[in-house]
């Protein structure tokens, strides 16, 4: 998956090899000598849940869900980039694809719609006023029929954001409410992954300002059973970069000032291990059953944080040993996801002025690249479309879809998809 959210990063060192980690569910790479991390252990608790949790909210939602697909025609997909949001619907921030679903939304954050990726039927799952107007729809999930995502209001006059965080279930008309901010002194809630059973969410104070202590929860979303798996006080503790598969998901862990590791977090047993370590900053981490990918900047010159590490490179590890450097082209790269063999992210190589803060920016050049890990094919996936860069690349079952601006009289955002396979 591909929500990619960067908190911080500090003060820079030289990055230079990797100094290894550790873990019996994590078994090292078995040829690289180095010496491994003293085990993470497990950071687990218990938070309180509000009793008026899981309540159905009657009637109808707003007209919140309905579908506006019915005769839907799968859309075509191939070794060509071809759109497959609407034209004139211009996509905001904080699309998701899970379970063979694109979540996505406006950049009014006014609605938000579920679309098949593979037949194309699309369902329109939220209905706002717009941010302007104190009013938003936020990033949904799917896994095994059942939906959550969120809602957020702004009251007139005031400047703090209240967040409702709600499910349901594919054979339900209503949705039932899994979090209100109201009730827990304006604790707001971003979620970032769901496999059926677990919400994985960061849970913070009131936005603005930012709260000093962020925390990252799994919420069983039918006993409510809320754990709290690591937390610290920002900004030198949690990186709460995230990505969930199954019973695993990995997320950013600030070490110190200057450097970042990925840490891999097991639900059925509650251990949490280091997947790596470097001098610099590990980012981005993706995660799909027994690998994890991410970026790296180990041998990079970091005068700051990993943005001035001009060359970040793509590394992937083997859950069950081994690993390898995907890509180290010599550019920037950035929003890893892998899915099967395939790994992507986007690439500045052939930008004519890098810079990892001008994605989506005017000289366009930020393109997406594959890369199979059994084959060692990289293909470029996003050269044939006109428009102004493309990012953000996420993948499911073949697919890899990613935003671009499209030039047009009124320039907007849309998603296109292709096809690896």
């Amino acid at each position: 998956m591909g929500i990619r959210l960067t908190l911080l990063a500090g003060t820079g060192l030289a990055c230079g090899t990797n100094s290894g980690r550790d873990g019996i569910e994590v078994p090292d790479t078995p040829s690289d000598g180095e010496a491994d991390l003293a085990d993470h252990g497990e950071e687990e608790g218990v938070a309180d849940v509000s009793p008026d949790h899981g309540e159905f909210v009657e009637g109808s939602p707003d007209d919140n869900l309905h579908s506006d697909a019915i005769d839907a025609i799968p859309p075509p997909c191939g070794m060509d980039p071809v759109r497959i949001t609407p034209e004139g619907r211009n996509v905001g921030g904080g699309w998701v694809v899970s379970d063979g679903y694109l979540s996505y939304g406006t950049v009014q954050y006014d609605a938000r719609w579920l679309l098949n990726v593979a037949t194309g039927e699309e369902e329109h799952v939220c209905a706002a006023a717009g941010m302007s107007a104190g009013e938003t729809c936020g990033r949904g999930f799917v896994h095994g029929g059942r939906l959550v995502w969120t809602e957020s209001t702004r009251p007139i006059g005031e400047t703090l954001w209240e967040t409702r965080t709600y499910i349901r279930d594919s054979s339900l008309e209503t949705r039932r409410l899994l979090w209100d901010s109201a009730e827990h002194e304006g604790k707001r809630v971003l979620p970032w992954g769901f496999n059926g059973t677990y919400l994985l969410w960061e849970k913070s104070a009131p936005y603005p300002p930012r709260d000093p202590v962020t925390e990252i929860h799994l919420l069983n979303v039918d006993t409510l059973e809320d754990r709290i798996i690591a937390s610290g006080t920002y900004p030198w503790s949690v990186m709460t970069q995230m990505d969930l598969w199954g019973d695993r998901f990995v997320y950013l862990e600030l070490v110190d000032s200057s450097r970042a590791r990925v840490m891999l977090h097991q639900i059925s047993t509650g251990v949490t291990t280091a997947i790596g370590d470097s001098p610099c900053d590990h980012y981005d981490p993706a995660i799909w059953e027994d690998r994890v990918a991410w970026l790296d900047s180990r041998n990079e010159e970091c005068t700051g944080g990993y943005w001035t590490c001009e060359n970040p490179d793509v590394y992937i590890r083997f859950l069950g040993g081994g690993g390898q450097i995907v890509e180290n082209e010599g550019s920037i790269q950035q929003n890893v996801d892998i899915f099967g063999d395939w790994v992507v992210w986007d690439d500045e190589r052939n930008d004519v002025t890098p810079n990892i803060s001008d994605a989506m920016g005017p000289d366009g050049r930020l393109e997406v690249y594959a890369h199979n890990v059994a084959t060692g094919e990289t293909r470029l996936l996003s050269g044939t479309i006109p428009g102004t860069g493309a990012g953000n690349p996420q993948m499911w079952d073949g697919r890899a879809l990613f935003d671009v601006q499209v030039d047009g009289a009124t320039p907007e955002y849309a998603i296109y998809m292709v096809c690896l396979e």
